[in-house]
């Protein structure tokens, strides 16, 4: 569900997830942690984090912007997207959706390369979408053209497997464009979050299912993703 400005609005069950797990967040910070690299990061940013000396700022920074306000989020409408994917994956594989916000954001970190800068809140607008055939990843919009080719028609970025997987499905279909449109929707594929393996998998005959390596892979649909509006 989408408001009048397009921007996503999470039901009540998710927020009530979101809210218990932002509370489990704030109590986490109140204690003594060790910084990393030296900083402190917000664990429900995808890049925010802060010097040892401003352990307060983080309190503050997760008080002030993880909040039902801000539906808990603030780094913008695609960390929600993410965060509404990773639900839809619960609810289609009758699992608990937990550490929805902590999870998101290490999907979006392990697939930004290189890294935004540690002091930005808003994301959205230094990121894009790309569709693959392994699933669609959010990257660094500085890296396309440099690091990483795409092909582009008007605002949607996609590789070349990503045509090759939709000209399959458009053969398969014959040329049928609902019957494509509603494969590659409900097609589920695994999206790599902490495993740097090039291989992005392959899909398993008679499943229907990109298989990819490593124990850290997460369940996702092009749909949930992508929703409406890049």
């Amino acid at each position: 569900m989408y408001d009048e400005d397009d921007v996503p609005v999470i039901r009540d069950g998710i927020l009530e997830r979101l809210q218990a797990e932002a509370e489990t967040l704030a109590k986490r910070l109140s204690r003594r942690a060790h910084p990393v690299e030296g900083r402190h990061a917000c664990p429900a940013c995808p890049f925010r984090s802060f010097r040892v000396r401003e352990r307060r700022q983080l309190r503050v920074h997760f008080a002030k912007y993880h909040s039902a306000k801000n539906q808990f989020v603030c780094s913008g409408t695609k960390q929600l997207k993410v965060i509404l994917a990773l639900s839809d994956h619960a609810a289609s594989s009758q699992t608990s959706a937990c550490d929805l916000l902590e999870t998101s954001a290490t999907i979006m970190r392990s697939t930004v390369v290189p890294p935004l800068g540690a002091t930005l809140h808003h994301i959205d607008k230094r990121i894009r979408l790309v569709y693959k055939a392994a699933g669609p990843v959010y990257v660094n919009a500085d890296s396309i053209g440099t690091t990483l080719h795409v092909r582009r028609a008007r605002n949607t970025y996609y590789a070349q497997d990503f045509t090759d997987l939709l000209l399959r499905e458009a053969v398969l279909c014959h040329a049928q464009v609902a019957d494509v449109l509603d494969n590659m929707d409900t097609e589920v594929v695994y999206l790599e979050t902490l495993d740097d393996s090039e291989d992005e998998g392959r899909h398993a005959p008679g499943y229907g299912v990109v298989s990819a390596p490593g124990n850290q892979a997460k369940l996702l649909t092009y749909s949930a993703i992508f929703r409406e509006q890049i």
